[in-house]
């Protein structure tokens, strides 16, 4: 009676042992690639991350990135060829424009080694940090099986820009300022006020501290000054000059200054290490606040 019930749960067993390998790419692994082996994409089958960071460095020349190739499931006896492409409609990145190929098409994963990688050089010159691009990888051949589950994956470029990678020595100079604004006098009218003007920044090294380097401001307010006051005060409009200093760790900006109707102003922004703009926030000691926006000419 117990052989019986035994051969009962056995058979009752059988669509449920079965069932559990009817994944993509799970009954193969099972089945056919014991002895020969499979390859497959490590950023695929979470091995590694599938985004891939770049210090967007300015200096004309490439970074070199890698997606790897692995190979399992058999003792790694002989090599393997393994081909590959680049799937342009689901890539938002370009070839030739964003990245180029080294490995052109195909890699060999050594006899005795497990894994090879795809090498490809990322265009960081232009990478925006603000805006990541993709690019989608698919084994088309090898000689033993591919694992299709984890044949394709998208990687993702993402920009990075370190502040202390930053050359702080080309801060100063002459800028495009644009500043919108709003003034606590009632005479100006209907806020927010904006101004487009031209300013300098002038390096100012007795004002350097330990962690920041200085340098003297043409006008903190860029320009709002006469956006607001102009058409309503006669004479002291002068800019609203002062010090900038600039952290070389983090890139934070703040400055203070004298304010001509006697009292100051403070700012309190940022310099974009990836393209070395600043942008800050300015108020003086009537509340009358500013944001300026300044990229070097």
């Amino acid at each position: 009676m117990k052989k019986i019930l035994y051969i009962v749960y056995i058979v009752a067993l059988v669509p449920f042992l079965t069932g559990c390998f009817e994944e993509p790419g799970t009954s193969k692994l099972i089945t056919d690639f014991t002895d020969q082996g499979f390859v497959e994409i490590v950023e695929a089958n979470g091995g590694a991350s599938p985004t891939k960071n770049v210090v967007v460095v300015p200096d004309g020349a490439n970074v070199t990135q890698s997606i790897q190739v692995s190979f399992g499931g058999a003792v790694s006896d002989a090599p393997v060829d393994v081909s590959f492409e680049v799937v342009a409609s689901s890539s938002t990145a370009v070839e030739g424009v964003d990245y180029t190929l080294v490995s052109a098409g195909s890699v060999t994963i050594a006899s005795g080694e497990y894994t090879a990688p795809i090498t490809f050089e990322v265009v960081d010159d232009i990478l925006d940090p603000d805006n990541p691009i993709t690019i989608t990888f698919r084994l088309t051949n090898a000689s033993v099986p591919i694992l299709e589950e984890y044949g394709e994956v998208t990687i993702t470029l993402v920009g990075l820009c370190p502040p202390e990678l930053f050359d702080y020595t080309t801060v100063a100079g002459e800028y495009s300022t644009d500043a919108v604004g709003t003034s606590t006098d009632p005479c100006p009218g209907s806020d927010p006020f904006t101004f487009a003007s031209t300013e300098t920044l002038t390096r100012d090294a007795a004002s350097d501290t330990d962690e920041a380097i200085a340098f003297t401001i043409s006008d903190s307010f860029a320009g709002l000054y006469e956006a607001w006051y102009g058409e309503c005060y006669t004479g002291a409009l002068s800019s609203q000059s002062g010090t900038i200093l600039v952290n070389t760790a983090t890139g934070a900006v703040t400055g203070s200054g004298s304010e001509v109707y006697g009292t100051t102003w403070e700012a309190t922004g940022l310099l974009d290490a990836c393209n070395g703009n600043i942008t800050y926030t300015v108020v003086n000691g009537f509340d009358d606040e500013g944001t300026v926006t300044w990229v070097q000419n």
